[in-house]
């Protein structure tokens, strides 16, 4: 069991993505609620202590601005809809 903090970027290298895991195997694992969102997308993987998770990932939110984070996101077979709106 890892804690990490993952970057998911599409085929052109854009950020799409980055979240935190206590157990990032588990996450990235098919089936889990994420992965239709993570699926086609390069994973990078930045192992972090559990106690800093938060912190890095923020940080690194700040600094890449991520096109999906912060928004509702419903996943359909091979497309994400944002969500607009409360």
């Amino acid at each position: 069991m890892t804690s990490a903090v993952y970057i998911a970027r599409n085929q052109a290298g854009d950020v799409l993505y980055i979240g935190m895991s206590e157990n990032v195997e588990e996450r990235l694992e098919p089936g889990h609620e994420k992965w239709e969102l993570l699926r086609h997308a390069i994973i990078e993987i930045v192992p972090c202590a559990a106690a800093d998770l938060r912190k890095q990932e923020s940080r690194l939110i700040a600094d890449l601005k991520p096109a999906y984070n912060g928004k509702s996101l419903l996943v359909g077979d091979n497309f994400v809809i944002i969500r607009k709106g409360p």
